[in-house]
């Protein structure tokens, strides 16, 4: 069986249109969906009402509140009941053979814990996908885990720096260390990205993001070294870090540059966020994954809430 989890706010129209139409007609049996609506203020509850005759069983769940997407998305899995939990988004349009091919590799290899597929830009040739490192080829708009990696794993609610971007990166990069991830470009979506705000400071937010998800890999000491070497005098350093963190420091040396000058805002906020908010929040979260990891509580931490309760950053969020 399959967890279908969307998350959605705001998007009646495509949720109707494309994700939940395209869901109705998979060729596939034995599936559920579970819709996650971020407090929608449109008719979301009634496009969700009108697919229940269609699709079975689809249960849906409404927050009080607007929240991150990690938040979302571990509130689909708290929800789900699926063997295999596969994510969309409600923009996309999924292939009719979509959760046949994403179910496929995991029957044929028991070690491997997460497979993705081929994400279209809307119904051009070009897709979403890249050569290289999960960051690139594994997107959040068409991922899949087996439901026994979240006794290990969790979904960050941290990385939500101007936005949520690279969560699903986040997850993918934790799990590669430990387990086998798998890419399959026969499960196919189209992904018809519609406006967001949070899409308004993508590049700047998947900066401060990523930059983030590395630090939970560094002690705090080296991060600093890093970031006065890189940062503020563009130099190299020894310390064993991982090159994209390295690249994303280096990419904010532009927030001291004249182009900025207009926003002290900004500036202000990243380098309060770079010096004290990200490096103190990565340490604390790094050691409560690692205890999640070892004492498999994924699932309690989801169902007690205590993931949220322990982890109280909300500072710049």
């Amino acid at each position: 069986m399959v967890s279908i989890i969307v998350c959605t706010h705001n998007r009646a129209d495509s949720l109707n249109k494309l994700c939940l139409a395209s869901i109705s007609n998979l060729e596939y049996d034995n599936y559920e969906v579970v819709v996650i609506d971020d407090n929608s203020t449109d008719n979301t509850s009634q496009v969700v009402e009108k697919y229940k005759g269609i699709i079975k069983p689809l249960i849906y769940v409404k927050s009080t509140r607007k929240h991150c997407l990690s938040y979302l998305r571990n509130l689909g899995i708290k929800h789900s009941n699926g063997e295999i939990l596969a994510f969309t988004d409600d923009d996309c349009i999924v292939d009719r053979y979509w959760l046949r091919e994403i179910v496929r590799p995991y029957l044929k290899q028991p070690d491997i814990m997460a497979v993705g597929g081929k994400a279209y830009i809307g119904n051009t040739k070009q897709t979403f996908n890249e050569e290289g490192d999960v960051f690139g080829l594994i997107l959040g708009c068409n991922m899949s885990f087996r439901r026994e990696i979240f006794k290990k794993f969790v979904f960050d609610e941290g990385v939500s720096y101007f936005g949520s971007m690279g969560d699903e990166s986040d997850i993918l990069l934790r799990i590669k260390d430990k387990f086998r991830i798998f890419y399959n470009p026969n499960a196919v979506v189209w992904h018809f990205r519609k406006p967001a705000k949070y899409r308004k400071n993508e590049k700047f937010s998947m900066n401060v993001n990523c930059g983030y998800i590395y630090l939970k890999s560094l002690k705090i000491m080296d991060y600093y070294k890093i970031f006065f070497n890189v940062l503020l005098f563009g130099k190299e350093t020894k310390i064993n870090a991982p090159k994209r963190l390295i690249a994303e420091l280096d990419s904010f040396r532009g927030i001291f540059s004249p182009k900025y000058f207009w926003s002290w805002h900004k500036l202000f906020i990243s380098i309060l966020i770079l010096l004290f908010h990200a490096p103190i929040k990565a340490a604390i979260r790094s050691n409560l994954e690692k205890r999640i990891f070892s004492t498999n509580s994924g699932f309690e931490y989801l169902e007690q809430g205590k993931y949220k309760k322990n982890l109280v950053f909300k500072f710049f969020k």
